[in-house]
């Protein structure tokens, strides 16, 4: 499919340009200062989902960071649509309640996955069809960038350029015949596709549209993006021009399932792991022969499953650790679902353990999690139960559970946990809660307001950055959400 090139006004004023030939109408309003100061934080890059194939984002300051970063900034910034953090989920009554409502606005306003770092910046892509880059210090938006629908996606930033999808979750009425009939689906309504941005100016390089959603966020390497996307395939695209390089018909659409990447030690060949549904299966393709590799299935998974669910790499235990929603119970008041955690070795999709981690209500959405692995040991919570766990990566032995405090009726911890310092920090529900990493025990849960969605915190020196739910991007010191905090 070809990418359209785009370039944009310059001015004080917001601009608008029609791209008529991909029907785009982009709105960039630029804040720009003089020179180009040494960067903040020593990352030269975000390639992937949560900044690195174990999701553990943690980003080192650089030398030059002015030393409030180390210490800790505090800064909540309004997006576009932002809700005030204390007022209940927009349409609670149209809705059926505040679950549904608070979903809805993830949806379609605010923000569904965390934020990235580099440079000066925290880049964010948002629901209601922005994409952003506020200064990291400050919490001063530099420019922000529209776009042609719900944008999803953890932003890419490589040799100055972002990437980002856009693409929703919906699913007209023809895919839901073809999805209830395990026939080929189209999930995402109106446009899709990845857009190239200059990240310091906000300026548009280039636009690939794409039929189906794309929330899924891509892996960069080597100037190629690899994803999945909402139409049943995977894609490799040039990361300068945009254009297709090959594609691949996977047979299954991709939701939320975010590109890992995984090099074999021993034969230097590199694969994307990808999850899909109808067929609900993860999948590693071989990126030198553009062919599946392998799949794997899991009995009794429910939904949209594998689609959603974003592998993570273990490297201290060489396996990838997947969390999905399984075993459906039909209720009167709804059903309950199992959540099960597996280990798959990345070489042959062989599954060498699995723990089922407790039975709950379903959770509304997005059912699974996003697990975290640090020196072998995944953390990763159970959103039935809004239970916490640390596992054993290599041997699924289960080291210890602890209850989420201040959960919401939907389930709590849909995001991965960050370690740092010995402590477990998550995004739950409407706080941010400190575990103690040996032990599980609760250290802190403080209040944050608002909701989170999918989202992973983002440490940086002394500060945790983050968004949310009802449209807003923040910072936060964190000895103000654990003051005992180890140094």
């Amino acid at each position: 499919m070809k990418a359209y090139p785009r370039q944009t006004i310059r001015g004080s004023a917001i601009a608008t340009l029609c791209l008529l030939t991909a029907g785009a109408l982009s709105i960039n309003t630029t804040v720009q200062a003089a020179g180009s100061p040494a960067p903040f934080f020593a990352n030269t890059s975000w390639t992937t989902y949560d900044s690195s194939v174990n999701h553990n984002a943690i980003v080192p300051l650089s030398k030059t960071a002015p030393a409030a970063l180390a210490s800790g900034v505090h800064w909540k910034t309004r997006e576009f649509h932002a809700v005030a953090l204390n007022q209940q989920p927009l349409g609670t009554q149209a809705f059926g309640g505040s679950v549904n409502a608070a979903v809805t606005m993830t949806q379609n306003l605010g923000n569904g996955v965390g934020v990235s770092l580099w440079g000066h910046d925290v880049y964010a892509a948002s629901s209601s069809g922005y994409i952003y880059a506020v200064n990291a210090l400050t919490g001063q938006i530099k420019w922000r960038v529209r776009t042609l629908n719900v944008d999803m996606s953890n932003p890419l930033v490589e040799h100055g350029t972002l990437y980002a999808g856009t693409g929703n979750v919906a699913f007209n009425f023809p895919a839901l015949g073809t999805f209830g009939h395990s026939l080929p689906t189209v999930r995402g309504g109106g446009y899709g596709g990845i857009y190239a941005i200059n990240a310091r100016s906000g300026h548009i390089k280039w636009f690939h549209p794409l039929s189906g959603n794309q929330m899924p966020t891509p892996a960069l390497s080597q100037g190629t993006l690899y994803f999945a996307n909402g139409n049943g395939y995977f894609y490799a695209l040039n990361a300068n021009t945009g254009k297709t390089l090959w594609k691949l018909d996977l047979k299954g659409f991709d939701s939320m399932s975010s590109t890992t990447l995984w090099s074999n030690p021993s034969t230097k060949q590199t694969y994307a792991i990808v999850g899909t549904t109808d067929p609900n299966q993860l999948n590693a393709i071989n990126l030198s022969t553009h062919q599946i590799s392998w799949s794997v299935n899991i009995p009794g998974i429910t939904l949209t499953g594998m689609g959603d669910e974003t592998p993570t790499y273990s490297q201290t235990a060489g396996l990838l650790v997947e969390a999905d929603s399984v075993r459906l119970q039909p209720t009167q008041t709804g059903g309950t679902v199992n959540m099960g955690v597996y280990g798959i070795n990345p070489a042959n999709g062989q599954m060498l353990w699995q723990d089922s981690l407790g039975r709950g209500p379903i959770p509304a959405a997005y059912r699974g999690a996003v697990a975290m692995t640090h020196n072998g040991i995944a953390y990763v919570s159970d959103t039935a139960t809004s239970t916490l766990f640390a596992i054993n990566a290599k041997t699924g032995q289960i080291l210890w559970n602890s209850k989420i405090p201040n959960a919401l009726p939907a389930g709590a911890g849909r995001g991965a946990p960050t370690y740092f310092h010995g402590v477990i920090w998550i995004a739950t529900s409407k706080s941010i809660d400190a575990f103690n990493a040996k032990t599980g025990q609760v250290l802190r849960s403080k209040q944050v307001g608002g909701r989170f969605g999918i989202i992973n915190p983002v440490i940086a020196g002394g500060t945790m950055y983050l968004d949310n739910s009802y449209d807003w991007i923040i910072a936060i010191p964190l000895h103000t959400i654990l003051p005992t905090l180890p140094s």
